[in-house]
């Protein structure tokens, strides 16, 4: 079964050749949705990604035009491939070739026709892999206007934030190393930037050697950018400085950085024809180089303007002036230690609108925690296993068109949701539960978003039905096993646990065992799952039939 899973829509007014068209294109990880109308279907794009849309031109040829510019409208550059069909070539109208549809096809043969979904979803996937690898290139608007084959112009920005960072006494600390060694110690902390910034909604414009710089207030619409700018620039110091610490206790030469952060205007955008890239020019930047080249080891300075912003939220200390002899004058430093007492961290995150919970964090020490209390006898119920279902829930989330949000709050959940087994091997879920409550408001969740956690891990509980949308994901990550090529190994895996904890079958009763779990206790439960993972695990039952006629023969 292919790891890609792709919904199509179906805009069909017939239901009966809409049932056929739909069955006719199930299997290969293809989630077929049936709407009898474009107004539903418009509904459907905007809960889902949808990835491919069939449409029956004969049936909606002339309002036609208008859905495909709402379609393209709500996924930008981004939409999904729009593909007309008629039953007969005599219905091919020329109007049709005027309606901006990627391909009009005749439904004389639906072998003909799954092999075209197959070829189009190989054309998908790979303008997806191409847009998200440009993506970490440009800023959203560029790539749009490069989708729309414009070249973007440059803009003029009233008021934007840019940060300079550098590594204090770079040639000096790295003129004895081996080039490879300084460019993967350069890697690995530009990478955790990378890091920080994006999950302030920033824009990493260029690094220049052991230089970084980035910008806010450019490309993004998120608000507060001067005050995003500065938690990132407290998160990036915090981590240099845990990175000394450890390099101190281990006697290995460490690494300090300087940062400075100034705001004003400023102008953005892509010029030349061969090798652009986004970039940022004006006095805001060449202030923010010199502020940086003016700050200390491990120390943060913000200019006059940016701190006017700030002041309400940050604590922070007069320190110098720079003279800007090309405006006659001097500009005045302030350093940046921390976040007023009277705020914390969660009340500024809230404020800029940045997701609070430390993902990453807590999924490192999850996995910590199952690779080091998980027994060696759980085969099946092993560190492999949660990570498994950790990817199923992100693929059936991203299908189903959850949130960001809901996503980090499954994904945890998945994580989570045997841990029990490192205590009791049944009815083990009230140690999960224990285990949130207990550490999960260490790493930023709030109470309701570990109570929709604690939701998602009852309803894994034999028997349970799950109650929301969420846990339904989460109950058909679990065991979407039953539908994936490596079924028969992981059923011996399960089979070589249940003998370590002393319940044995022969192979008739293990047969059976699992023949009367898929034909009698398992459901799938959210729609993308019953459409894409029922139609292996059918498959599976009738091989499994097939196996337990063999073995009576025999």
């Amino acid at each position: 079964m292919t790891n890609k899973f792709l919904s199509i829509l179906i805009i069909e007014s017939d239901d009966n050749f809409a049932k056929s068209l739909e069955n006719s294109i199930l299997g290969n990880g293809n989630n077929p949705i049936r709407v009898p109308s474009l107004e539903e279907g418009l509904n459907s794009i905007s809960e889902k990604p949808i990835g491919l849309i069939l449409i029956n031109l004969e049936c909606f040829s002339l309002q036609i035009k208008q859905f495909v510019h709402r379609v393209n409208s709500t996924y930008n550059y981004q939409s999904p491939w729009i593909i007309g069909y008629v039953s007969d070539e005599g219905k091919i109208d020329k109007s049709f070739f005027n309606l901006n549809l990627s391909d009009v096809w005749l439904t004389g043969s639906f072998h003909f026709i799954r092999e075209k979904i197959e070829n189009w979803k190989h054309i998908y996937f790979e303008k997806r892999r191409v847009t998200n690898f440009l993506k970490h290139l440009y800023p959203e608007n560029v790539l749009a206007s490069f989708f729309e084959q414009k070249q973007p112009e440059p803009t003029k920005i009233e008021s934007a934030v840019v940060m300079f960072m550098d590594f204090v006494e770079f040639s000096f600390k790295t003129k004895e190393l081996k080039p490879t060694r300084v460019a993967r110690k350069l890697t690995k902390y530009f990478n955790r930037f990378d890091e920080i910034i994006n999950r302030y909604h920033l824009e990493k414009i260029k690094t220049i050697g052991d230089a970084y710089m980035v910008t806010a207030g450019v490309t993004e619409k998120k608000p507060f950018p001067e005050l995003r700018m500065c938690l990132a620039a407290l998160e990036i110091q915090s981590f240099m400085r845990v990175q000394k610490s450890v390099d101190r206790a281990f006697n290995r030469d460490f690494w300090e950085i300087r940062i400075g952060i100034h705001t004003g205007p400023l102008v953005a955008g892509v010029i030349g024809k061969t090798k652009f890239h986004f970039d940022i020019w004006g006095d805001t930047v060449n202030i923010a180089a010199r502020t940086e080249k003016a700050s200390r080891a491990n120390t943060i300075l913000l200019t006059e303007s940016t701190r006017n912003l700030v002041q309400e939220y940050l604590t922070l200390i007069k320190d110098k002036s720079i003279v800007i002899a090309k405006r006659g004058g001097n500009i005045n430093l302030f350093e940046l230690t921390g976040i007023l007492p009277e705020f914390d961290k969660k009340d500024c995150l809230s404020l800029v609108e940045i997701e609070k919970i430390e993902f990453k964090r807590v999924r490192h020490f999850i996995i910590n925690q199952l690779k080091s209390i998980l027994p060696s006898k759980c085969t099946y119920h092993s560190l492999n296993h949660s990570l498994d279902v950790e990817k199923a829930v992100l693929r059936f989330a991203t299908i189903e068109g959850l949130s960001n949000h809901e996503k980090i709050l499954l994904r945890t959940a998945a994580l989570l949701h045997d841990i029990g087994f490192a205590v009791k091997y049944e009815t083990n879920e009230n140690l999960a539960l224990q285990f949130a409550d207990l550490h999960l408001p260490d790493f930023g969740f709030e109470k309701e978003d570990i109570e929709l956690i604690k939701g998602c891990i009852l309803a894994t509980e034999l028997n349970a039905i799950p109650m929301n949308k969420m846990a339904q994901i989460l109950c058909d990550a679990d065991l979407d096993y039953l539908g994936r090529d490596d079924y028969y190994e992981l059923v011996a895996k399960l089979r070589q646990e249940l003998g370590n904890y002393n319940q044995y079958f022969t192979d008739a009763d293990w047969i059976c065992f699992q023949l009367n779990f898929l034909e009698k206790k398992h459901q799938y439960f959210t729609q993308s799952a019953i459409q894409i993972l029922g139609y292996y695990k059918q498959k599976r039952i009738l091989e499994i039939k097939k196996n337990l006629s063999l073995l009576a023969r025999n």
